[in-house]
């Protein structure tokens, strides 16, 4: 999907009223997957109150959601 494509996109999930998280599957140094988050949108940062630079992938969001590893688990 080209630029303009992905800007339309981004338009449209910003018109709806639920949360929306746009995620890309990577990998770190030690080939382990995790959940790169490219986007959400602006009902999440509303509702949620995070925007994708606070919470760059899964890792991140459930340690800064949920902060006691114990109920990460």
């Amino acid at each position: 999907m080209h630029i303009d494509g992905l800007t339309q996109l981004f338009d449209l999930l910003d018109t709806l009223p639920n949360p929306v998280t746009l995620n890309a599957l990577a990998y770190d140094d030690n080939g382990i997957a995790y959940d790169k988050i490219v986007y959400v949108n602006k009902s999440f940062i509303k509702t949620i109150g995070y925007t994708s630079e606070d919470i760059p992938d899964d890792r991140t969001w459930f340690a800064t959601a949920y902060p006691d590893t114990d109920y990460q688990h």
